[in-house]
């Protein structure tokens, strides 16, 4: 089931950005594009970001009525005018999992409804990536009593509704246990290469088992190689730095360049960088309504629009090191003019190249977004409004939609007018679950 859009949606002004682009640079965000490796086609630009959907079972099942959910969101997702559809994070282990009702695959039990899933995206001309995942040591305390992660350092008390337990370092046993099941000493730490090894041996055992057209893209989280910084010398711009760390992702990107990954979708953001305010106010254009519209009235400085794409920076860093691999940006994309001139190649970085725009929350208020700025009917995304909880509020916004949208509902731009929805109640006890539990915790 196809979801629509309303023309009241297309004529509203109350969207970010102030002009169209023009056709040259729309064109850009149209043109097909070619991966590397595995030589298949990306029909335009625009990535679909992976969004945890949590409409599947409660112990990671895929069953007939989960179908029934996945197929018109991702309907909507598809038929609105994303090349490529990456889905939310399909675990590799049913009993560790990022949210309770995350999709888990470890056998071919559910192969039949996955081909109907991947089907359903395909049919629109659109390419689907499964998010294979494990969760480490990010996964609520209610759903895994004894996490496993790289090493045993516990996801900090960053949110009094919220708990974590502390994780265990995994055996070199366990982690080849993990390695397989995405198929494919201490080996795995101290050295960047041995750091890495966990990744690559990942990769090389999927391409072990595959055929070369089989294509392969990797997720870099930049809060997994340090934190961008604000600032810069006295009486310069106001440019975001990058931390010396972040040299350590441009060599581990080689490294899978030189193992044939497609792409590298760069992002970030755990639930300790969301909630100590990475990507909160971060990023945000000039004219957003965190600021005075009415009486700035300015138009986004180059630094402003640098920062609409939050990793920006990150991905250009990546991106100079890389010949072949093509690059995603993902993350605070708003105007459609910052995504167009996303595409464009640097005049001041020789051999930065950003391939592909990803879009996240936008498209969970607007599944048809790239379909409306491709035809240049409008300048940029659906504005939310301004709510207390900032990013949390816009998770319960986006998941509450995901969930209209599952049941063939139009999505909605307000906390309000979900919180009367039945559909959002399925989608907010998960994290009633999660808070439920921490209380027992603390007075247990």
């Amino acid at each position: 089931m196809t979801v629509s859009t309303p023309q009241s949606a297309k004529a509203s002004k109350n969207r970010f950005g102030s002009t169209v682009p023009s056709q040259a640079d729309l064109a850009l965000l149209a043109q097909p594009l070619t991966l590397p490796f595995s030589g298949k086609i990306i029909k335009n630009r625009f990535c679909k970001a992976a969004l945890s959907e949590s409409l599947g079972g409660a112990q990671g099942q895929f069953d007939k009525d989960h179908l029934d959910r996945f197929v018109p969101l991702y309907d909507a997702w598809a038929a609105g005018g994303s090349g490529l559809v990456l889905t939310g994070n399909v675990m590799v282990d049913r009993t560790m999992r990022e949210m309770e009702h995350n999709v888990a695959v470890e056998d071919s039990r559910d192969l039949g409804r996955l081909k109907v899933w991947a089907q359903t995206v395909q049919k629109h001309g659109a390419a689907i990536y499964a998010q294979i995942s494990h969760p480490g040591r990010q996964t609520h305390a209610h759903l895994t009593e004894n996490p496993v992660a790289p090493s045993a350092i516990p996801v900090s008390n960053f949110h009094p509704l919220m708990s974590f337990n502390p994780p265990r370092a995994l055996t070199t046993e366990e982690i080849k246990s993990i390695i397989t099941r995405f198929r494919t000493h201490d080996q795995y730490g101290g050295s960047l290469e041995n750091r890495a090894r966990f990744l690559t041996e990942i990769v090389e055992g999927i391409k072990a088992v595959t055929p070369k057209e089989f294509s392969i893209g990797v997720k870099l989280n930049s809060v997994d190689f340090g934190r961008r910084r604000q600032g810069g010398a006295a009486g310069a711009s106001a440019e975001e730095e990058v931390d010396e760390h972040l040299e350590e992702a441009v060599q581990i990107a080689v490294m899978l360049e030189e193992l044939g990954v497609d792409f590298i979708e760069i992002s970030g953001g755990s639930y300790e960088s969301f909630a100590t305010g990475l990507l909160d106010g971060k990023g945000v254009p000039d004219e957003s309504p965190n600021t005075d519209n009415k009486k700035t009235k300015k138009a986004p400085s180059n630094s402003t629009q640098k920062r609409e794409a939050h990793f920006a920076v990150f991905a250009e860093r990546i991106s100079r090191a890389l010949k072949t691999t093509k690059v995603i940006l993902t993350g605070g994309f708003v105007t459609a003019s910052a995504m167009t001139d996303s595409l464009k190649p640097s005049l001041t970085s020789s051999g930065t190249h950003i391939d592909m725009v990803g879009l996240g929350r936008t498209i969970c208020q607007e599944p048809d977004l790239p379909n409306l700025i491709l035809s240049g009917a409008v300048t940029g995304a659906v504005r939310l409004p301004k709510t207390p909880g900032g990013f949390f509020d816009d998770v319960f916004i986006c998941g509450g939609n995901i969930r209209r949208m599952a049941y063939g509902k139009y999505p909605v731009a307000s906390l309000g007018r979900l919180a009367v929805s039945c559909d959002h109640y399925a989608y907010s006890m998960d994290y009633a679950k999660v808070a439920v539990h921490k209380v027992k915790t603390i007075f247990s």
